[in-house]
Formats: C-alpha cells, structure tokens, sequence
C-alpha cells in the first residue's frame, strides 16, 4: 500500500514538472513566433490545468499522510490519527500517562501497534461495555432472526 502511494505521488510530481515544462516551452515559443499562436496559447491552457489538478493532488495526498494512517482491513478501511496510535515499547515507557489519557475522555481511544500494524486498542471500560452491550443486543435480533425462519 505504501508503495502505490508513494508512486501516485511521484507521478503526480512528474506530471507537474512536465506540465510546468511545456507552459514554460509554450510561452518562449509564444514569444519567438508571433505567426503562429494559437497552439501554443492551447498548450498553455491545457498544462496549466494539468499542473494545477497536479499540484492539488500533491497537497492532498500529503495532507492525508501527515494527519492520519490508514489501515486496510478485509473490506473496510479504518482510519487511526497519528496522536491516537502507539508504538508497544512506548505504551510500556508510559502506560500510566495514556491510561489516564484514556480515561479521562469516553471517546479516547489509543491504538496500540507492534511492528507498524495495530495489535489492539486501549478504550474507556464504559465505553468497551457500551459496545459489548450493543454487540449482545445485535446477536439477540439475529438469534430471534434465525428462529423465525
């Protein structure tokens, strides 16, 4: 996964330097031929959206990367941002501060990762018997579900 985005963002990179090149190549020619400009003022205009649809593709791409990690599970993608994971070594240096961090807010959740990957998740008891609650609530529908038929 890492991979392919890496590539995205170079070419996307790429296809901005080449867009920046024929505006940069169009408006020399622009100037040194003043019989003929009618494709270089349509090169112009086509390169310069491609190199804005470019760079806005850039800005985005790394906007997403500095604020969250993306992790793909069988069919949905769960989206972690970068204050509520941890590394395992760093939980254990520290478990007393992110356990009161935890705590101290319902919504708080800390996704703790061993090797890049995320292994478990530290949550508010509340909370974790609310879902609990919820997920026995959702087994009883389905079990009265399977009865009926």
């Amino acid at each position: 996964m890492q991979t392919s985005k890496r590539a995205k963002a170079t070419s996307e990179r790429i296809l901005a330097f080449i867009s920046f090149g024929v505006i940069v190549y169009s408006i020399v020619q622009l100037f040194s031929d003043t019989q003929t400009t009618g494709p270089y003022i349509g090169a112009i205009l086509l390169a310069s959206i491609m190199l804005i649809l470019s760079l806005a593709n850039i800005a985005i791409q790394e906007s997403n990367s500095l604020n969250s990690q993306t992790i793909k599970k069988e069919k949905e993608t769960m989206m972690y941002k970068e204050e509520e994971m941890i590394e395992e070594a760093e939980l254990a240096k520290s478990l007393e501060e992110h356990l009161d961090r935890v705590i101290s807010n319902p919504l708080n959740k800390l996704v703790i990762l061993r090797g890049d990957k995320p292994d478990a998740v530290m949550l508010p008891i509340e909370e974790y018997e609310r879902m609990r609650d919820i997920a026995n609530y959702l087994e009883e529908i389905n079990a009265k579900k399977i009865k009926r038929e």
